[in-house]
């Protein structure tokens, strides 16, 4: 199938897609050859249910450079603060992966833990990125997916090694530019064997108001626990009022390894965020406990997936919705256990 004559398609000419090294470049054309090449989805289609995916669309040669609230650099000084007292490990300012700044990383760096930028990391720690980047979240996924593959600027990449455990938890601040921006945030982590993470993904800024020049974040985030690991991810959106916001999240968890996601949602005009774990080895357990607030006339969509793709293993899900004035919200979720996936 191919693209109708309004659709929207990625130039060949566009920058992103010469960011990294020549696997990295490769992975990104072939993410755009599927976005231009991919239909927009149908409207009442299973995803697209409830929710209209022209509103994710975004003609790459008409957005702004990112401009950021004028009071970003103050809720920095009051994360800084907050690292210095101790109640987290590091914190990162991303600042549409334009501008990644990193705190307090070095004394993680002594144990073997790395926080830094996807784009580093893509060289520095090629073999590891190289099997995983892509893996879960790709232009396979579907086509904001592969948008996303194609034009993230730069992310951020997190490896627990094997046996280390992170106290406190590791802070991540997306900011979001404001009227007519796009940004497509990346982040890839992996948690070691018998390792522990707490990563609070935050997501602020875009557009205050609804007009035609809504901000627009397509984020991507790729997590894979090994055997016995134990990783809490804490998506907390609080995008500005007339930001349209899109989140395709993936895990993985191994052999008796467990994964909490807990997605909190508060702001932004139109967000539509896709959660799933693929349980891949027994003993294995997921848990998502989700919190949304809406009021105004906010538009929510929520999709969750539990893929047992293996026996004896674990998930469960609880979403509650407090919603006022004219605000609605969407739930979509599937349990997918194959045929193999023997409970004893």
């Amino acid at each position: 199938m191919t693209l109708q004559n309004n659709d929207i398609m990625i130039p060949e000419i566009t920058p992103e897609l010469k960011r990294g090294t020549k696997w990295l470049q490769d992975k990104r054309t072939a993410s755009k050859d599927t976005y231009n090449n991919s239909p927009i989805p149908r409207r009442g289609l299973h995803l697209w249910r409830y929710t209209d995916p022209t509103k994710f669309v975004v003609d790459k040669s008409q957005v702004s450079d990112a401009l950021f609230r004028n009071d970003f650099d103050k809720v920095i000084e009051h994360e800084l603060a907050l690292l210095k007292d101790g109640h987290s490990s590091a914190f990162v300012s991303d600042k549409a992966g334009r501008d990644i700044e990193f705190h307090g990383t070095d004394s993680l760096k002594s144990e073997g833990i790395i926080v830094s930028k996807l784009s580093d990391a893509v060289e520095t720690h090629y073999e590891i990125v190289n099997k995983h980047l892509y893996s879960l979240v790709n232009s396979e996924t579907g086509k904001f997916e592969a948008m996303n593959s194609a034009l993230w600027n730069d992310g951020i990449f997190i490896y627990i090694p094997d046996g280390k455990s992170v106290d406190k938890p590791i802070h991540l601040l997306r900011e979001s530019g404001m009227d007519k921006s796009a940004q497509f945030p990346r982040l890839l982590v992996i948690v070691g064997k018998n390792s522990e993470v707490t990563i609070i993904d935050e997501y602020s800024g875009g557009s205050e108001t609804h007009s035609e020049n809504m901000s627009l974040t397509n984020s991507a985030v790729e997590i894979f626990g090994d055997a016995d690991s134990r990783t809490r991810y804490i998506m907390l959106q609080r995008n500005g009022e007339g930001a349209k916001v899109y989140l395709a999240h993936r895990a993985e968890a191994l052999q008796n390894a467990s994964i909490l996601t807990i997605p909190l949602a508060f702001g932004g005009a139109v967000s539509k965020q896709n959660f799933g774990v693929t349980l891949n080895g027994t003993g294995a357990d997921s848990k998502m406990y989700g919190l949304l607030f809406g009021g105004g006339h906010q538009h929510y969509d929520n999709h969750t997936l539990h893929h047992h793709a293996v026996g004896k293993t674990t998930s469960d899900i609880n979403f509650k919705v407090v919603l006022k004035d004219k605000a609605n919200s969407a739930y979509t979720g599937l349990i997918r256990i194959e045929n193999n996936a023997k409970t004893c």
